[in-house]
């Protein structure tokens, strides 16, 4: 199939992306090729391709380049799945064109508990000079009686500690369903409140410390980027505006809507969670005023 983007220019629709999208049979991204319109003609950016075991579990995800004369290698993941069939481990790489070879980038590494929930992801980098992985962030999760997320807690290594950076709290009613979300930073001594969205009627309420009025309309891209389940969208936004940020599937169809209201003049950021959605390539839609930006995301399980 293909999907196709425009952008309404001077009274009309004018391309700016092309998607050319196949499936494995039973339904997985089996590859994706981008092409931009570039001087009336469209011309071949990069190529998304997935592996998948027998049991149809992802184990190889290569993104290629398009030199003008064909593909090359520029970036893959690689899974690897314990007896239960969870995720625990991903290694990044990158491709070493002078050297003709894969040298390892980052790894993340994932426990479960004997239920299936994960405990903690740890990320790491690779060290060429040491020749050694280091820690670089770790998110540590915790789960009710039912299975529902009761916390997840962000910290990053300074080399010889974890240090505490954020967390994020749930409260569900009796039946389980959501209540309140709760966010906190820490500063070095105590968790402090940054945010709240409460449900069921309620609107939510954001407190957000320390916003500097920025001077230009930005969207960045996503750290972690490829990620699983979170990841952190930041954004600036130069005067007071209705702002959305939405994310889009490669068939077009909104999966989620992070941010829909009017904003103040400032920089924010939002946790994208993707717990729910399959592994794949995403499309996220910042919209300020008349502004319009957008980049993709990679999301993997």
């Amino acid at each position: 199939m293909e999907l196709l983007y425009e952008d309404w220019e001077d009274g009309e629709w004018v391309p700016t992306d092309l998607f050319e999208i196949s499936y494995t049979d039973d339904g997985q991204f089996a590859q994706v090729i981008e092409y931009s319109w570039w001087f009336d003609e469209w011309e071949a950016d990069y190529r998304l391709t997935w592996q998948y075991d027998g049991a149809g579990r992802e184990i190889e995800m290569l993104e290629e380049y398009w030199d003008g004369e064909e593909w090359l290698p520029e970036f893959r993941l690689a899974y690897e799945y314990d007896n239960d069939g969870n995720n625990v481990s991903q290694l990044s790489q990158f491709y070493d064109d002078f050297e003709e070879e894969w040298i390892d980038e980052s790894r993340s590494l994932y426990t479960y508990d004997d239920a299936g929930n994960r405990l903690e992801w740890i990320m790491q980098s690779w060290d060429d000079v040491d020749e050694i992985w280091e820690y670089s962030v770790r998110f540590q999760y915790q789960y009710t009686d039912q299975g529902l997320e009761l916390q997840s807690t962000i910290s990053f290594w300074d080399g010889e500690n974890w240090m505490y950076w954020s967390r994020r709290s749930y409260q569900y009613d009796n039946d389980g369903n959501l209540q309140m979300e709760l966010l906190e930073n820490w500063t070095g001594e105590d968790w402090v409140y940054t945010a709240r969205y409460l449900y069921e009627g309620f609107d939510p309420t954001n407190v957000v410390d320390d916003i500097h009025t920025p001077v230009r309309f930005e969207l960045m891209q996503n750290y972690p980027n490829p990620f699983n389940p979170a990841t952190t969208i930041q954004f600036f936004i130069p005067e007071h505006s209705r702002v959305t940020l939405t994310v889009y599937d490669l068939l077009g169809r909104k999966v989620a809507t992070l941010v829909d209201e009017h904003l103040q003049a400032g920089e924010y950021s939002h946790i994208f969670d993707a717990n729910h959605l399959a592994s794949g390539v995403y499309i996220y839609r910042l919209q300020a005023g008349e502004n319009i930006s957008m980049k993709r995301l990679t999301l993997v399980k």
